[in-house]
């Protein structure tokens, strides 16, 4: 009977032991989901104090309250210290399409900063000369030619431009001589030829309205001077003339632009002058670096 009772408190006291074993520790959950198994020794207002499950007698150390969640004490009991964030779902479509459809098809605007240098021939309509109220007939003028550079930045570009262009005309009025076998003046008429030059620097400011890899359009005005040299006769004594002015212009322009590459393109563009209302039309090769 003896032998039983002794048993029965081994195994009991076996028991005991495992069940501490077991149970016995606290558990601190972090953040981060790790767990630490511990003995809590002290939970203060910023730091909470613990000894390792492994090393009773050890250091002790501690941890900052902001890096817990949840401590589980060997008792069964539970602390909540900092409830767990909850990470929100990222609407894939919302954060990666809608900036796109707000570039590309609400503004059509180029996002860009560049240079623009561009090389043209036009034809201008009609030919306006300083002599325009002589009547003149059989007025021509070669093509005009253009440079300009400008600065973009964004939708808007800024910069200057160079246009050439030469044209003539011709006069015709009636001379005067003295027929000495008739004894009587006779009229004769002749004709000259009144040549020009222009030559016109401005300041061009544009607006882009659209743009996509392969286009430009654009919308501007051109603000300058053209200075004009003119030469030929425009009396009935038929004494040569020279003759140059200058004056104030602005020109109203559309321009669209067509890129072969990234850098090379083709463009053409329409102005309307404020100088008796000058109809220019010019294309050429655009660069864009």
């Amino acid at each position: 009977m003896k032998n039983l009772v002794t048993k029965i408190a081994l195994i009991l006291i076996a028991f005991c032991q495992f069940n501490f074993l077991t149970y016995g520790q606290d558990f601190i959950k972090k953040s981060d989901t790790d767990s630490i198994k511990c003995n809590v020794i002290k939970v203060g207002s910023s730091e909470i104090e613990y000894k390792k499950w492994e090393n009773q007698n050890g250091p002790t150390y501690s941890i900052n309250r902001s890096e817990v969640t949840v401590i589980h004490y060997k008792n069964g009991t539970i602390d909540i210290i900092n409830q767990p964030k909850q990470k929100k779902p990222i609407d894939k479509e919302t954060k990666v399409n809608t900036p796109l459809v707000a570039n590309k098809e609400q503004n059509n605007i180029v996002t860009e900063n560049l240079n623009l240098i561009q090389f043209g021939v036009g034809w201008i309509y009609p030919w306006m000369s300083v002599f325009k109220d002589l009547g003149l007939t059989n007025t021509s003028s070669i093509d005009p030619l253009m440079f300009s550079y400008e600065r973009k930045v964004n939708n808007i570009s800024f910069g200057g431009m160079l246009l050439y262009t030469r044209g003539s005309g011709d006069y015709s009025y009636f001379t005067s001589t003295y027929n000495s076998l008739t004894g009587q003046y006779e009229l004769n008429l002749a004709t000259t030829t009144i040549d020009e030059s222009i030559l016109s620097l401005g300041l061009v400011g544009n607006y882009y309205v659209y743009h996509n890899e392969s286009y430009d359009i654009s919308a501007g005005i051109v603000l300058g001077l053209a200075f004009v040299s003119a030469s030929g006769q425009t009396d009935v004594l038929s004494t040569p003339i020279a003759t140059s002015t200058t004056s104030f212009s602005y020109r109203l322009n559309g321009t669209v632009i067509h890129y072969f590459s990234n850098h090379i393109g083709a463009f053409a563009r329409l102005g309307i002058q404020n100088l008796g209302g000058t109809i220019l039309l010019d294309s050429g090769i655009s660069f864009k670096f």
